[in-house]
């Protein structure tokens, strides 16, 4: 019976939490994600052999 209800305490909170943290969709104790890092210059170097194969 205690275990029981430890689990269902327990239970109760974290559902509470997760639902508050969804409803802020950020909460101060998460940090954010990190920001994407840059693509690299692919469709410049593409393009340039596209525009050299093509007079060519």
């Amino acid at each position: 019976m205690e275990r029981r209800i430890s689990t269902s305490k327990t239970r109760r909170p974290d559902s509470f939490l997760k639902d508050k943290m969804r409803e802020t969709s950020l909460p101060p104790l998460h940090h954010p994600p990190p920001p994407p890092p840059p693509r690299p210059p692919h469709p410049l170097p593409q393009r340039t052999v596209m525009r050299t194969s093509t007079p060519a």
